[in-house]
């Protein structure tokens, strides 16, 4: 972070305003118009939020798109059923997992600023449900898992956004993806069987599926097993050791010198560093660091905050994170702090809220080589109060 890190008294035009009621337009539901899934594309984004119910008193959903103006915000499409998502953008589109009364859970697509919002392929014809998930971008396809050629098995099948060109890959008929991430050269899948854990990988082409490690199922692997990538490689862990892939078989194997690494381990990718906290005791963490050959620590860090809303978030090289921790003897309170990989380098970037009652630092968000935030700070009224406020760093 520089100098510049700091609150963000916003100019007129830039203070928050309501952009649009949208659940009011229909009534009906619960009167909330709470934010479901969304992704950007272009210079839009695409959000999906809930509808009113429907005449047979279903619950329903709609999709929305904006530019940020009240002008341009307007709804796609009503009546989408049963909890959609995956939100995935390719090009100028936009893939997502939804069903509506005519069809079962399938891939539906929304084509651009003006292009239709349809279902991309019906998998499974009719009511049936091929249920996509893991949608997952590399390169110019979006991949996913699908249940289609057997009952005990799972389908990795790819989508180039056109109906003809969502194909089948392979089909694993023992087994099921659990997992799934993407380097710049390989899609790595993680497959759970009666019997064993095995790591895949793929080029995109049904020629191009290679199996590069099985694990035996007495391991004490977790379900998944946390599966990210930096760079060309992937990372994953077996609650005991860090394990990297280049998508070479040779090229599979445990790093030394992190061990046990533990269940609730968080991996955190940069560019071409990966970012290991570990848990040493209740209210104690590590920060280590991975670049593909060999595993460092960093630094012990204190508490890590490790709420959903305070995960840590890398831009770069460098990873952020809201910890607790007392340096020189003085404490401070939850703040935030980064680390570019070396000791030297992991330190708190500003405390907002001096002292040891900490800044309430949640909503760690990468926008660019920008990184936004709230955090509280005491206010001057009587008796004061931490009100809520925008950084960034």
């Amino acid at each position: 972070a520089d100098d510049a890190a700091g609150a963000m008294p916003p100019p007129a035009w830039q203070k928050p305003f309501l952009l649009h009621n949208a659940y009011s337009i229909e009534g009906g539901g619960s009167g909330n118009s709470f934010h479901i899934d969304s992704v950007s594309l272009d210079n839009e984004l695409l959000f999906l939020q809930p509808g009113p119910y429907t005449s047979t008193w279903k619950e329903s959903f709609e999709l929305w798109r904006t530019d940020g103006t009240t002008a341009s915000t307007r709804r796609l499409v009503r009546h989408i059923e049963w909890n959609p998502g995956e939100m995935t953008a390719l090009g100028g589109s936009a893939l997502f997992v939804a069903e509506d009364a005519q069809h079962g859970r399938e891939l539906w697509l929304s084509a651009g600023s003006d292009g239709p919002t349809q279902l991309l392929r019906d998998i499974r014809p009719g009511m049936a449900s091929s249920t996509p998930s893991l949608l997952t971008r590399m390169g110019d396809h979006v991949y996913f898992r699908a249940f289609y050629s057997s009952s005990s098995g799972t389908d990795l099948w790819r989508s180039d956004g056109t109906a003809a060109g969502t194909v089948q890959v392979k089909a694993f008929a023992q087994s099921i993806i659990q997992e799934m991430v993407a380097t710049d050269t390989y899609l790595y899948l993680w497959l759970g069987g009666p019997q064993n854990y095995q790591l895949w990988r793929s080029d995109g082409t049904a020629g191009g599926v290679l199996l590069l490690h099985e694990f035996s199922t007495l391991g004490g692997f977790l379900y998944p097993p946390r599966l990210s990538a930096s760079g060309n490689i992937a990372y994953f862990h077996d609650n005991v050791d860090l394990w990297r892939s280049d998508g070479s078989v040779a090229g599979t194997y445990r790093l030394p010198g992190l061990a046990p690494i533990g269940y609730d381990a968080k991996l955190i990718p940069g560019d071409s560093l990966l970012y290991i906290f570990r848990r040493v005791e209740w209210n104690s963490w590590d920060l280590w660091q991975a670049n593909g050959s060999a595993v460092t620590k960093v630094k012990d860090i204190g508490l890590l905050q490790t709420e959903t809303e305070a995960n840590p978030a890398a831009i770069g090289d460098k990873v952020y994170f809201v910890t607790t921790l007392a340096e020189s003897g003085d404490p401070y309170g939850r703040e935030l702090w980064i680390s570019d990989g070396s000791a030297a380098g992991t330190h708190l970037v500003k405390e907002a809220n001096p002292g040891p009652e900490g800044s309430g630092i949640f909503d760690l968000v990468p926008v660019g080589n920008t990184l936004y935030y709230s955090a509280t700070q005491l206010n001057a009224a009587d008796p004061p109060a931490y009100v809520p406020r925008l950084w960034r760093s």
